[in-house]
């Protein structure tokens, strides 16, 4: 199950009999699902199925991404701190992730609340393109104004902070971290069908050149912080870099 080219030095799958069976009833339903819905493209795990450290009460953690149409879909914030999420609306939940817990309680031992943890993403190149762009943008507004702000201390002398200076902090932007359909493609995946929008997300970084590496280095911030690494398992378990990246998920 661990994928090719991360293996143990990210994801630390328990060899427990409970464990074992748990992983393959996940995938044997979910390829159930995808026989009654193709468009179901993967489930992307995080959590304690993937450190090692589930138990029979242990909560299934994560992200089921759908090709869903238009109407299916709800775009929010799903953090304070997450750019746009495209995810599914109550009767996208209805039709793919209601019957997918319930399918996932009987062979995992796991209760309807303890698969209700799972949530959807709606997933297509146009998606990833118009994420791309809104993140460009919030970097592009953020270094704008780190960059006024350092000619204001420059021209006013090394004493002059922000705080001097109730306007500048009146419209200081938040730094939003990648979507989460963004960061989620790279959990450990239920199959392979979620390669071909890593492929196509990461070759966009790489023709945006910097921009694109700077925006890599925040997915993979956003991974590790949601994964719970910590920073020397960290330095070690992630590409770091596109080119990296693109060997990794090929």
């Amino acid at each position: 199950m661990p994928e090719e080219g991360e293996g143990p030095k990210r994801f630390c799958l328990a060899n427990t009999e409970f464990a074992v069976i748990r992983r393959a009833e996940i995938r044997r339903v979910l390829l159930e699902a995808k026989k009654q819905h193709p468009e179901i493209v993967t489930l992307c795990l995080y959590g304690s199925t993937v450190k090692g450290t589930e138990t029979l009460k242990s909560d299934i953690d994560g992200y089921l991404f759908v090709k869903a149409p238009e109407e299916y879909r709800r775009y929010k914030p799903a953090y304070t701190w997450h750019a746009t999420t495209i995810t599914l609306n109550d009767e996208g939940y209805a039709v793919y992730i209601d019957p997918l817990c319930t399918a996932l309680g009987p062979g995992t031992k796991a209760n309807f609340a303890e698969t209700r943890h799972l949530r959807g993403l709606s997933i297509s190149n146009e998606i990833i393109d118009q994420l791309i762009e809104e993140q460009i943008e919030n970097i592009e507004i953020v270094n704008r104004f780190n960059k006024e702000r350092q000619n204001l201390r420059d021209l006013e002398g090394s004493n002059v902070y922000p705080v001097d200076h109730p306007d500048m902090l009146k419209h200081q932007p938040d730094e939003l971290k990648p979507s989460i359909n963004l960061i989620a493609m790279f959990f450990l995946n239920i199959g392979n069908d979620i390669q071909e929008y890593r492929r196509y997300l990461l070759d966009k970084l790489t023709y945006l050149g910097d921009m694109g590496e700077i925006m890599w280095g925040q997915i993979v911030e956003a991974l590790a912080t949601k994964e719970n690494m910590n920073r020397e398992r960290h330095t070690h378990s992630y590409p770091h870099t596109l080119e990296e990246a693109k060997k990794t998920y090929h």
